[in-house]
């Protein structure tokens, strides 16, 4: 019995091709689709990629640039602990209240008034 090996589309490699450069791995899109072979992919990305590779970001940075992007960034570490600080503080208030307040003279001349 012969094997029947299958044939993809142009548009259906492109579309693989696609979601590859938009971070999908081999893997993933290998099960996705049912694809066969370790290479398959590879090689379409070869022959149908903008440039054979993923798009990778590159920045280009001044060094003052750089320098307020490192402020930037403490700054908002310390915010975000400023934060979380505040949010610990709200959640425990109330439990350190509660004692003290318990036995104030507030408290009693209210528990009285009924």
């Amino acid at each position: 019995m012969k094997t029947k090996i299958p044939r993809y589309s142009q548009a259906f490699k492109r579309q693989v091709v696609s979601e590859y450069e938009a971070g999908a791995s081999c893997r993933h899109l290998q099960q996705k689709y049912g694809i066969g072979g370790s290479d398959t992919i590879n090689r379409w990305v070869r022959q149908f990629s903008r440039q054979g590779l993923r798009q990778e970001l590159m920045r280009i940075q001044r060094p003052d640039e750089r320098h307020q992007i490192k402020l930037a960034q403490e700054r908002i570490q310390r915010l975000e602990q400023a934060v979380s600080q505040l949010a610990l503080d709200k959640i425990c208030l109330p439990s350190w209240l509660k004692p003290k307040f318990a036995s104030s003279p507030l408290q009693t001349k209210i528990g009285r008034r009924s």
